[in-house]
């Protein structure tokens, strides 16, 4: 998407994120994360509850933990 020019929207992230808990892809997840993160896009509660998720079923529980109080 990026490299057209498109900007992905939150339900991108969302989507992409679910596929990444799928895939227990813990380090592509953390790639979108700092992506969202450096577009300012935590603010959307879909985008943190899909952190959250692919955090979790990666194993990942410090950094479902950091999110979940984030919410």
């Amino acid at each position: 998407m990026r490299d057209s020019g498109v900007q992905p929207g939150i339900i991108s992230f969302a989507t992409i994120l679910s596929a990444c808990s799928q895939f227990t892809a813990l380090e592509q997840g953390r790639e979108i994360h700092s992506y969202i993160s450096n577009h300012k896009l935590e603010s959307s509660e879909v985008i943190m509850g899909a952190l959250l998720d692919m955090y979790a079923k990666c194993g990942a529980v410090e950094e479902a933990r950091h999110v979940f109080y984030r919410l």
